[in-house]
């Protein structure tokens, strides 16, 4: 990689980072191939992204569209999010792949623990790029704690504090790692940013929050079930956390293929969408719907922004792929914390494509349902690109109607399996942390268990 790409790091984690991408370990050259950007957006769907595009309120994925591939990607049901996003990093159903639910039971036997990277039974992307010799970071993607041995980096979803562990009172104690390789976890850590450092003004830039309310925001101690003014804190920040270390990595580093999950359109779609569309309830006080109604909107345009950054720190020669792991529309219920949540998910999420690989697609053309996109497909699309086969094992398909002819033609021959090429962790060290019965009755609150 170029020595420009690593100026960012003190030189001995520059060193570390040459030894985790592989720069140093002498094996040859991977197959050829492009470099992919995959960005993961919990909860995004087209009913808002697509009006805000033609309005020009987004214009970085409007001008990924307009000379790319966009569609509808449909979701499973039930849409818990663990499992949708190991299904996108897999390709794999989620039965096949083991993340079925919030929790899931350890091996032995004993009371449900949190999904967590142990229990996935199948190679992930990342997984399959470092057999296939590609360099991949990865960015706080859903179930990558404990974090895997990879060509490159995994900053966890663990690393940043977010608002399931205030509900569960977990963290992962001070010496498990959150992050591979450990030597750059200290330079990641100081790229996170605390809630209680939540910017004002962006809260104001997201709706028209009293100052009372600002106060209310900024001062929540912890995230609250259900309740959208101090979930927003813990979400938002998150979200930058994350999006401000992808960029640094893709800023400093020339990676084959880089993950990175966004979390706040889902949490925020579910506490304030009944002041984006009142009408679909009863009892919104219409004062409150002109001054929060557009914070669902503006966290698509914050998006927006986070995107345009990423793609340019990426670089020209990026394959860009946005994706969400299902849509939103109106539950007909107010929020209301511990109760109700006014936003709820509906299938229809959104896929979007734009690079050297990804031929410019007509508005329609995959909006037919023998080529409707679903988020099975993500994957072998995504080793596609990479210049690696998929596998027959796996339930998706390489979404060749939206690949350039000459990627088209290059796409590989599928093998067997990647599965039988990776070592995978020990499923026994999926044991249960502090804080797991906790959590559990939290999704039983939620309505995710029974």
């Amino acid at each position: 990689m170029p020595e420009s790409r690593r100026s960012a790091f003190p030189p001995l984690v520059a060193a570390v980072l040459a030894i985790a991408s592989g720069a140093c370990d002498g094996r040859e050259p991977g197959p050829a191939g492009g470099r992919v950007l995959l960005v993961g957006v919990d909860g995004a769907t087209w009913r808002v992204a697509g009006p805000l595009m033609d309005a020009g309120r987004m214009p970085r994925l409007r001008e990924l569209s307009e000379r790319g591939a966009r569609a509808t990607l449909l979701s499973e049901a039930p849409m818990w999010s663990p499992a949708l996003w190991t299904t996108i990093a897999t390709g794999k159903k989620r039965e096949s792949h083991g993340i079925t639910s919030f929790t899931l039971e350890p091996p032995g036997g004993g009371a449900p623990v949190l999904a967590n990277s142990r229990f996935r039974r199948t190679a992930a992307i990342w997984n399959i790029a470092t057999i296939g010799k590609k360099s991949v970071d990865v960015v706080g993607w859903w179930a990558s704690w404990p974090p895997e041995p990879v060509n490159g980096i995994v900053v966890s979803d663990r690393t940043a504090r977010e608002r399931f562990a205030d509900w569960t009172r977990e963290a992962p104690a001070a010496s498990a790692a959150t992050v591979h390789p450990r030597e750059i976890e200290r330079e990641m850590r100081a790229l996170v940013l605390t809630p209680d450092a939540v910017d004002p003004a962006d809260l104001k830039a997201l709706a028209g929050f009293t100052d009372e309310e600002i106060a209310r925001i900024a001062g929540a101690p912890e995230a609250v079930l259900y309740d959208g003014y101090s979930v927003l804190k813990f979400a938002w920040q998150a979200q930058k956390s994350y999006a401000r270390i992808a960029e640094r990595l893709l800023a400093t580093r020339a990676t084959d293929l880089t993950a990175v999950y966004l979390v706040a359109i889902d949490p925020l779609s579910h506490a304030f969408w009944q002041y984006r569309e009142p009408e679909a309830f009863d009892g919104v006080d219409p004062g409150d719907a002109r001054r929060l109604g557009p914070i669902v909107d503006n966290a698509y345009v914050a998006l927006d922004d986070i995107v345009g950054r990423l793609v340019d720190a990426a670089g020209p020669d990026v394959n860009v792929i946005v994706c969400s792991d299902h849509g939103f529309r109106a539950s007909g219920r107010l929020t209301k914390p511990y109760e109700a949540q006014s936003g709820e998910h509906a299938p229809d999420g959104i896929l979007l494509a734009a690079g050297p690989a990804i031929r410019k697609t007509a508005p329609g053309d995959l909006a037919s349902e023998a080529l409707a996109p679903t988020v099975r497909d993500v994957a072998p699309t995504v080793l596609a690109i990479l210049g690696l086969p998929s596998a027959r094992d796996m339930d998706g398909r390489v979404l060749r109607e939206i690949l350039s002819e000459g990627a088209a033609a290059r796409v590989p021959e599928p093998i067997e399996s990647w599965d039988r090429l990776w070592k995978r962790a020990s499923p026994e060290a999926a044991a249960a942390s502090p804080g797991d019965e906790a959590y559990v009755e939290q999704l039983r609150a939620l309505g995710y268990l029974r």
